[in-house]
């Protein structure tokens, strides 16, 4: 199995500094790790590999739009390198309303929108009440944009701040937009509850706390975390609640199950855990403090 890694901008045959503690937590659980030139490909454009790649790769790095990474599949598949994660299984993951249907039960309730559509803003507060705003993929986080909307807001001013959304996700802005229910969620030591799952083949390949929360912190329960191991795949580890066992008795699976993918749990002021978010688990960071050596052996464990 190889690690597929992006290079730093300047320097083509050193890994990106962002994914430098990967890269070694890869070769020291015994992982082959190979490079491509992040600036020549920057999209759409030439792939350049550095190290010794051929058979299956598990790519971990930037994300990249549902078409950008169709084409960098497609032009792997060419020179002989085959991806771990398929075009579909990445737009599936990477798009929250693609599975949102999937995960309804346990998320806060989503409205989506066209990129420029008119949203009413009394329309989504009768649905809604308090909400947030994203494109499908990311918000507008640590930025002026506002963290949620309450009634207050008017059309007028909702119109503006959309206007400021589009300006600060700029060419990164991915497919439509969201309103998301907000939902108010417990604090430790003025820390939300957060915690990234990573599932593969299947399988659990970790559970890491996911906002610095103090260690005295609920944990999440696991019995949860389980529900999801078998999103889409067709094996017994799944629990039999698992919103897609229906799918499984039918013998019908949107993706088959090397499938490689996040969801993020936090626990509400009441204490009860929802879905927060979903993802492709090769651009899903992983969290501070999580321990890479563990992440990478558990790789090696799973796929071996």
């Amino acid at each position: 199995m190889t690690i597929l890694f992006p290079s730093g901008y300047g320097n083509g045959r050193r890994v990106d500094e962002a994914f430098e503690r990967e890269a070694e937590a890869a070769l020291e659980a015994g992982l082959t790790v190979v490079l491509f030139h992040q600036q020549l490909w920057d999209g759409d454009g030439e792939i350049q590999l550095y190290g010794e790649a051929s058979g299956l790769s598990l790519y971990r790095g930037w994300m990249m739009k549902p078409e950008e990474y169709r084409s960098f599949y497609d032009k792997l598949s060419e020179m002989g390198l085959s991806l771990f994660t398929s075009p579909d299984q990445y737009e599936t993951m990477h798009i929250f309303p693609n599975v949102y249907k999937d995960l309804e039960k346990y998320t806060p309730k989503t409205l989506f929108f066209p990129l420029h559509a008119r949203m009413d803003v009394e329309e989504i507060r009768g649905e809604l009440g308090e909400f947030l705003i994203k494109d499908y993929v990311k918000s507008a986080k640590n930025t002026d944009f506002p963290a949620y909307f309450d009634r207050d807001v008017t059309q007028e001013e909702f119109e503006r701040w959309m206007e400021r959304f589009y300006e600060i996700r700029g060419e990164l802005l991915t497919g439509g937009i969201q309103a998301k229910q907000y939902v108010r969620l417990k604090r430790y030591g003025g820390r939300t509850n957060e915690y990234r799952v990573f599932y593969l083949s299947g399988q659990i390949l970790s559970v890491s706390r996911n906002s610095l929360q103090p260690l005295y912190a609920a944990e999440l329960p696991r019995e949860l975390a389980k529900i999801f191991c078998g999103l889409f795949s067709n094996t017994e580890q799944c629990h039999a609640e698992s919103p897609l066992w229906h799918m499984k008795e039918k013998g019908k699976h949107i993706l088959p199950p090397g499938s490689f993918y996040t969801i993020d749990f936090a626990e509400r002021e009441d204490g009860e855990w929802i879905v927060i978010e979903a993802g492709d688990g090769g651009v899903s960071g992983l969290s501070e403090g999580q321990d890479y050596a563990v992440f990478y052996r558990s790789i090696k464990a799973v796929l071996t």
